[in-house]
């Protein structure tokens, strides 16, 4: 007898993620909501988890990693946390514990926070007898990385198929689903973020950072953080090596020494509010604010005509 279907989707609180269960609902297929949390999302994605639970009429899980430390490192993580106002922050105490940051090539913070957490999940469904189906709303559009995924993959890190529903959806098929079922977009997308997610992720644009540099809190909690995590670096060196410090962000662009230097947080603001993309080398400063592809009307939440 073959086991009952259960669809595992993905909820990050943003605008892709939203549009795959609402598919899925189109469908009638059975699902599960879960959202893996960091510790380190903007507070208006938390109020939207709460949003969208009710707007889809379906629980919406809450899993987060916990990380033990030590007593000294315990009584550094509640600081900042409180600051954060965040208590309990998987991301602080993984990076505390770690003594580095997250980077590019090596995002532990996925792997650790949510992927090793979706394994329990799945490993749920396997053991309440059902077949488990992990459903992840990622478009092909998003990076040149995604453009390569198939709609369909075995994970044997998770033990089940994975399916991709939207793969070859446009952004505008995702915004016309929101509208269909009269869902609102996480409030960020509104403020100008092109993405929803860690706040600031390692890969944050300068939108976003103009975005963490107007939130006073998160700012000092980030340099209470690299503060925290330099001294535990600078404390487990041995003999005359040296390293850069580490921060939450790099630059891009190689050093003399062929290294990516670190970029504190008050740099990388700096940066954000410059016209140039030096040192990280992404996006200008000022998009053209009429486009009407951009903000309330590219959501349909505004009624004012765009000037032919």
């Amino acid at each position: 007898m073959t086991p009952p279907l259960m669809h595992v989707t993905s909820v990050s609180g943003g605008k892709d993620s939203a549009a795959a269960v609402l598919h899925l609902r189109e469908q009638g297929k059975p699902q599960r909501l879960v959202f893996f949390d960091t510790g380190w999302e903007h507070a208006l994605t938390y109020a939207h988890l709460d949003y969208l639970q009710d707007a889809f009429g379906l629980p919406i899980e809450r899993w987060g990693c916990v990380v033990d430390l030590p007593e000294h490192l315990v009584e550094q993580a509640e600081k900042i946390e409180a600051v954060l106002g965040i208590p309990n922050s998987a991301f602080v105490r993984l990076c505390l514990k770690k003594t580095i940051f997250p980077r590019r090539t090596v995002r532990f913070c996925t792997q650790l926070l949510k992927v090793f957490e979706a394994v329990k999940v799945i490993r749920q469904e396997h053991d309440a007898g059902r077949l488990p189906i992990n459903v992840v709303g990622i478009r092909a559009a998003e990076s040149a990385a995604r453009s390569k995924l198939g709609e369909y993959e075995v994970s044997p890190t998770l033990d089940c198929m994975v399916w991709r529903p939207l793969i070859r959806w446009s952004e505008q098929d995702v915004i016309d689903i929101h509208r269909r079922h009269n869902v609102k977009p996480n409030p960020l997308y509104l403020q100008g973020a092109s993405r929803v997610g860690c706040f600031p992720c390692i890969m944050a644009r300068k939108a976003e950072l103009r975005m963490v540099g107007r939130d006073a809190n998160r700012v000092e909690a980030i340099r209470m953080l690299e503060a925290a995590v330099q001294e535990s670096f600078r404390a487990r060196l041995v003999g005359e090596a040296t390293f850069s410090p580490p921060t939450l962000f790099t630059a891009s662009r190689r050093d003399s020494n062929g290294d990516r230097p670190g970029i504190l947080i008050d740099e990388a603001l700096r940066w954000a509010a410059t016209a140039d993309g030096a040192p990280l080398e992404q996006e200008r400063l000022f998009p053209e604010q009429d486009d009407p592809d951009e903000g309330c009307m590219r959501w349909g939440m505004c009624d004012t005509e765009h000037a032919p």
